[in-house]
């Protein structure tokens, strides 16, 4: 399996999704490889792993990944993301959050609140955890109303936070 090696620092390995390759991650690269060590696979079947014979399902992919790749957190895209899960556990294991800090330390554009939601997990849980991690709450809340309403033109419909409007969200002390 093909993998790229870029940047210095902790090891993170990118795992992309369907019919793309490595390349798709290349405004990240860009970003935190002054910060990180990526290591950038081309899972079977795609990009320069087009005509490796490894079976594109588990524990294949994920043992292949694993030979070939120092300990790191594996960040995973689509299908990229139900391969990085079963990540072999590290010792010692990334201190929370650090993947989400470098991110912001490298100034890469993020998403927040409802669209990255999962069941039970809101907004709210989402900004504790960025404080958590050393950002301000101050530029996260842009990401959960701006910045999404942005690409479809809404962001003078969908997108207010102020004052004299009631919210729902308690924002952490910074």
């Amino acid at each position: 399996m093909h993998i790229d090696v870029i940047g210095q620092g902790p090891a993170l390995v990118l795992i992309h999704g369907w019919a793309l390759h490595g390349g798709v991650f290349a405004p990240l690269v860009e970003r935190l490889s002054p910060h990180l060590q990526l290591h950038l696979v081309d899972l079977p079947g795609h990009g320069a792993s087009r005509d490796d014979p490894t079976p594109l399902r588990l524990p294949h992919v994920v043992n292949a990944i694993a030979a070939a790749t120092p300990p790191a957190a594996w960040c995973g895209w689509s299908p990229g993301g139900h391969f990085a899960p079963h990540a072999p556990p590290l010792l010692p294991p990334v201190p929370p959050l650090a993947l989400t800090a470098a991110a912001e330390r490298a100034a890469v554009p993020r998403l927040g609140g409802t669209a990255t939601a999962c069941g039970g997990f809101r907004f709210h849980d989402e900004m504790a955890l960025l404080v958590r991690a050393g950002l301000s709450p101050a530029p996260v809340l842009p990401r959960a109303t701006l910045a999404p309403a942005r690409p479809a033109g809404k962001e003078n419909e969908h997108s207010s936070v102020e004052v004299v409007i009631p919210q729902d969200l308690d924002l952490p002390a910074a």
